[in-house]
């Protein structure tokens, strides 16, 4: 996955959780949440440490929020 790719699979990351947000177009698997997420963390890890801070963080919502909303509200995975 080069610069460009990575920046299309962020924008997607970004646009499940901003739909999940809005209980939208909600991924009906979770797998493709954490397929997505294990790619971006693969590319991740060659960036220099202050853009890897950036990029986790944004991921680390990703998570927790499906985490929260599969946990407490029991949407169906």
């Amino acid at each position: 996955m080069n610069a460009e790719e990575f920046e299309v699979a962020r924008v997607e990351l970004l646009t499940i959780l901003a739909d999940a947000i809005g209980c939208k177009n909600c991924p009906n698997n979770k797998l493709i949440l954490d397929n997505r997420i294990a790619q971006l963390n693969k590319l991740i890890d060659h960036m220099p440490p202050i853009k890897q801070l950036e990029h986790y963080v944004i991921i680390d919502m990703c998570q927790q929020y499906y985490r929260i909303r599969y946990t407490y509200f029991q949407d169906v995975v």
